[in-house]
């Protein structure tokens, strides 16, 4: 639990207490050269705000604070402007996330003692979350609360080569906020690929990676400007990278 309070003229947020729950299960399974592991967690947060609102002088500027939210519509001041901030009403934030990874030994490498191990690999990985956020007052959904998601990537390894093609995903998004617009379901396919050279005492690793390689038009739901501007298109980058140890 956490209680987090602001005081004084220039204080934007409300007293606010937080509590978090969360679990996490995870479990590992051997055969020999091959582990699969599996991982999920669970979240809940709630968050309890108080109300207030903000006024400020027009002629002067200085930012004041009322409390009671008692107005007389024939205020005397009538170069008072208030500025109502957002109902911070009680909120609920419950999230869910999955891993699902399996390890193989290809190969072997020498360690400081000469011993010859198996070098581990994980050549599948699959990565999923969700979220569902509401006002607990209206069960509203609030803005910005990312969909359905996850990634799915694949590593090839050969030698000092590796090939990682890359599939991220997401699921339409329609719990929207009121004024919030709904995003539709996408899958974005990206390649990494990776070749390194081993020195005594570093690393050179030559680095290629292909963005969006189907040239999907997607945005994402989290974004400010995802109503103006979609995500990145087709695009590489090229990377030189030097390890030292």
């Amino acid at each position: 639990m956490r209680d987090f309070e602001a005081t004084g003229f220039e204080a934007l947020a409300p007293r606010t207490h937080l509590t978090s729950m969360a679990a996490f299960a995870y479990a590992e399974v051997d055969f020999g050269r091959v582990r699969l592991q599996f991982g999920g967690r669970i979240e809940r947060n709630s968050y309890r705000a108080g109300d207030r609102m903000i006024g400020f002088d027009s002629e002067d500027r200085d930012f004041h604070e009322d409390d009671d939210h008692d107005h007389d519509d024939d205020h005397e001041d009538e170069d008072e402007v208030l500025v109502p901030v957002p109902d911070p009403r009680d909120r609920a934030f419950l999230g869910a996330s999955g891993s699902i990874g399996v390890h193989v030994g290809i190969g072997e490498h020498e360690v400081e003692h000469r011993q010859a191990v198996p070098h581990p690999a994980r050549p599948v990985a699959e990565d999923d979350g969700y979220v569902d956020a509401r006002l607990t007052e209206t069960n509203e959904p609030l803005p910005r609360i990312p969909p359905l998601r996850g990634t799915l990537q694949l590593d090839v390894p050969y030698g000092d080569f590796t090939l990682s093609p890359q599939l991220m995903y997401a699921a339409k998004q329609d719990a929207i906020f009121r004024g919030e617009t709904e995003t539709d379901g996408y899958s974005v396919l990206n390649v990494i690929a990776s070749y390194t050279w081993s020195r005594r005492n570093a690393a050179h690793i030559l680095s290629f990676t292909g963005y969006n390689l189907t040239n999907t038009l997607y945005r994402n739901h989290t974004s400010f400007i995802k109503d103006l501007a979609p995500e990145m298109g087709r695009g590489i980058k090229v990377g030189y990278t030097v390890r030292f140890f």
